[in-house]
């Protein structure tokens, strides 16, 4: 069975590890690779080869609050590129500001959530939605709704 990653576009190396800390918690066997800017993720969304890491993704995370390219703008483009692209895109944000999470949605995130302080509520809720989102993303007939 071939095990597609999850890519994470995540600037703190603090918030990186303790997701990744979450992931192996709850068991999870992808492999994830990581943009640590949004610049990067976009040089690769615009790169000639399309989005080669978005293409074979189970799960995207994306950082809400990035420096430079934000995670909203990455949202867009990336729903812009292919609005029928399947792929799951979850914004982890440290805001929960109402228009926050409006705009994300009204962009094309499957959900949002917000980044939680502690290392135990980190396992819980990346556990939970790793879960929920790579069942789904697995399913083998996932048309649009």
């Amino acid at each position: 069975m071939n095990v597609r990653p999850i890519i994470s576009v995540e600037d703190s190396d603090q918030d990186f590890t303790a997701l990744r800390y979450a992931l192996n918690a709850a068991g999870v066997r992808n492999p994830v690779e990581r943009c640590e800017s949004g610049s990067h993720a976009l040089s690769i969304l615009n790169s000639k080869d399309g989005c080669p890491l978005a293409d074979r993704a189970s799960l995207i995370l994306l950082d809400l609050n990035l420096p430079g390219v934000d995670g909203l703008e990455l949202l867009k483009e990336f729903r812009n590129l292919d609005p029928k692209r399947l792929v799951p895109v979850i914004v982890l944000s440290t805001s929960a500001h109402p228009a926050d999470v409006d705009r994300c949605y009204r962009a094309g995130a499957n959900a949002y959530v917000v980044k939680p302080f502690e290392l135990d509520e980190w396992k819980t809720k990346v556990g939970q939605l790793a879960e929920f989102w790579l069942r789904a993303a697995e399913l083998p007939t996932r048309r649009p709704l």
